[in-house]
């Protein structure tokens, strides 16, 4: 099985552990309380994701944000297009929480126990769910909100923590800007 398999079902087998576990509970949450509530930040090495912080950005995070920005542009047409929406809205919110979890990354154990770090894994969770409720309602403009919202976390964590290599060369460039794509 190749290293790219291997990562894609960590994450995957991560990212659905996690999904279940924040599903698998019988009490009822006042809607403004989940929304608000900061991410739990285990700390134990069995909570430690196996991949690092870089690359849940960059195979998760980059791959979910673009096509909600890029709907700003490029409206959605087809249940489809929504669908796929949807699917990456979800990935950022399953991203912010996976990211509450320290990575295998050299600095990871690090950046895990700064509040700062939390607080931009919180509001990554955040703003999928926003990003989720404005295409369940399909509104353009509400999709463009949580577009806003997603930015201003990438650029904020990245001013914090990662402000000269964006993706450190992992998984090749950055997105192509709209003014670019043919």
């Amino acid at each position: 099985m190749g290293l790219n398999n291997q990562m894609f079902r960590s994450m995957f087998y991560t990212g659905l552990a996690a999904l279940v576990m924040a599903c698998g509970s019988d009490e009822k949450i006042a809607p403004s309380a989940a929304v608000s509530a900061p991410i739990a930040s285990p700390k134990t090495a069995d909570a430690m994701l196996p991949v690092s912080y870089n690359d849940v950005m960059v195979a998760l995070v980059n791959e979910a944000a673009d096509p909600i920005w890029r709907a700003a542009w490029k409206t959605p047409e087809t249940d489809q297009d929504w669908r796929q929406l949807e699917r990456r809205a979800t990935q950022l919110k399953l991203a912010g929480i996976l990211l509450s979890r320290p990575g295998n990354g050299p600095i990871d154990q690090q950046w895990s126990v700064r509040p700062e770090w939390n607080k931009w894994a919180t509001q990554l969770m955040l703003a999928g769910n926003a990003a989720i409720s404005a295409v369940e309602s399909r509104s353009l403009e509400d999709v463009n909100r949580a577009g806003d919202m997603i930015v201003e976390v990438c650029e904020g964590c990245h001013i914090d923590f990662k402000p000269s290599l964006p993706t450190g060369g992992k998984y090749g460039e950055l997105s192509t800007p709209p003014s670019a794509e043919k």
